[in-house]
């Protein structure tokens, strides 16, 4: 007997998938045809979250947009109206948004504000558009239009595909500007200009756009006559500008949990009062790849892959103990997320020295290392590992470094993706800050300019354009190999 279960989900909020039993004579409503599209769409976004995940398939990158806009005269009252309404919109999602806080709305009353809500947000960004239908980037001095208010802050989104975490599909098909300052809630506007400075985050949202306006020519059942009913309901994007970052996700399956923030974050914008935003102000790596879980990957390193150290470089970078004195916590690694120290156990790092220089070349030696205070248990984000032979390297010498990160699990039981693909793991701020004094230029000490942050060469950013790289190649596991010359 087949017995339907009727109990609250205890894995996900699923619905039930229930389709129509077509027959003849059937009397079908309104309500029959959104329970077909409904079965249809919920089994895709099923199908997307538990098989895809979520995140940024492609484009969608945050960039620069010049800080005037020229509006040609000939749309100038059009215009003008247009930016009437968006204030007044601004005005009135920011009410529906603080009544929404209330926890006292019974469902009906929630229900009845989000819809409002919806309802702002698409005509919202149904003007919005139609702004920039009608204006271009150019800037003309002499067109009264083209002045700005009192605070701007305007980034573009490209084109994109991304999917969010309840697996709806988020399509922009041509670049939108944005502007940061209006799509600020009333009061987080107030906060940011009292501070005149702070970081704005970016996000973007599927919502439902409803389109063709018309009258209905039949009565519903309960002989009501709407002014107006909308035909069809296009699936659209908005935008969310908040000073507040949103909750990191956490979950370590997206599919059988509920989720965490319907947005997706595009960016972090920094802001220090100058309308105009630079390249280096947005911070497009704190998106999320579209993945089911974003696997722990190595982000940065104390050293710099493949460079030539001296003698006593090479020393301070292994913190080998020297007959002077005084030693460094020798090699740094950070991870994008935190792993457990338990399983940095010996045997995990290996150091190992490969002869060079004149006569007998190539022959290979452990060097014996040990851990820098790290916990015995716990969760951290990086770990430090030094020399413990206190033997001399000799020039020509080579130091290779294995981390295998097959061993290193993260906080979800997942090993680290630790493929260090095409050597781009970039050095440590403060490793590079330490390479570039004085002491490091003088002769015999380090040999190779500081790490720039990012690559010498091709491939400076990672596919897809966003950086910085990492190491990992979207399986977790491998080993993290990296070396440097001493001479």
């Amino acid at each position: 007997m087949n017995m339907p279960s009727t109990k609250k989900h205890t894995c996900a909020e699923i619905p039930q998938f229930e389709r129509l039993n077509y027959f003849y004579g059937q009397m079908l409503s309104a309500a029959d045809f959104r329970s077909e599209q409904a079965y249809l769409r919920e089994k895709l976004k099923l199908h997307n979250r538990c098989l895809h995940g979520y995140g940024v398939i492609c484009g969608l990158e945050v960039t620069p947009v010049p800080v005037h806009v020229h509006c040609p005269p000939e749309h100038k009252e059009e215009i003008e109206k247009i930016k009437a309404r968006l204030t007044q919109l601004q005005t009135e999602i920011g009410k529906v948004q603080d009544q929404l806080q209330s926890k006292e709305l019974k469902d009906t009353e929630r229900d009845a504000l989000q819809a409002a809500l919806d309802k702002l947000n698409a005509e919202r960004e149904s003007l919005r558009r139609r702004w920039e239908e009608l204006c271009c980037d150019e800037h003309d001095p002499k067109d009264p239009c083209a002045e700005q208010p009192e605070h701007s802050i305007k980034v573009a989104v490209q084109c994109g595909l991304a999917l969010d975490c309840c697996g709806n599909e988020l399509v922009l098909r041509a670049p939108m500007a944005i502007d940061l300052w209006t799509a600020l809630k009333p009061s987080e506007r107030d906060r940011l200009k009292e501070a005149q400075r702070g970081a704005l985050y970016l996000s973007i949202c599927y919502c439902a756009e409803p389109i063709h306006p018309s009258r209905p020519v039949v009565p519903d059942t309960c002989g009501s006559l709407a002014d107006c009913n909308y035909g069809k309901l296009r699936d659209s994007v908005r935008f969310r500008v908040t000073l507040d970052p949103p909750a990191t996700d956490e979950r370590c399956e997206p599919c059988c949990s509920a989720c965490t923030d319907e947005c997706l974050l595009l960016a972090r914008v920094c802001w220090e009062g100058n309308p105009a935003i630079d390249e280096d102000d947005i911070d497009n790596s704190v998106r999320r790849p579209i993945s089911l879980y974003p696997p722990t990957v190595i982000t940065g390193i104390s050293w710099k892959h493949g460079a030539t150290y001296g003698p006593a470089a090479a020393r301070d970078v292994l913190g080998t103990e020297s007959d002077m004195g005084g030693r460094t916590d020798g090699l740094e690694i950070t991870f994008s997320r935190p792993v457990y120290a338990e399983t940095l156990t010996p045997g995990v790092v290996d150091l190992w020295r490969i002869q060079g220089g004149r006569g007998l070349r190539g022959v290979i030696s452990s060097i014996e290392g040990e851990y820098v205070g790290k916990p015995d248990e716990g969760l951290i984000t990086s770990f430090k590992y030094r020399d413990a032979s206190g033997e001399t390297l000799n020039d020509g010498d080579r130091v290779l470094i294995i981390i295998r990160a097959d061993f290193i699990l993260d906080a979800c039981c997942r090993p680290v993706d630790g493929n260090h693909v095409g050597g781009r793991v970039p050095q440590l701020a403060a490793y590079q800050a330490k390479a570039a004094e004085a002491k490091y230029a003088a002769p015999g000490m380090q040999k190779t300019k500081p790490d720039d942050g990012n690559c010498d060469g091709p491939c400076r950013v990672p596919p897809g354009g966003i950086g910085p790289w990492t190491s990992g190649n979207g399986t977790a596991g491998g080993s993290f190999e990296s070396w440097f010359y001493v001479d």
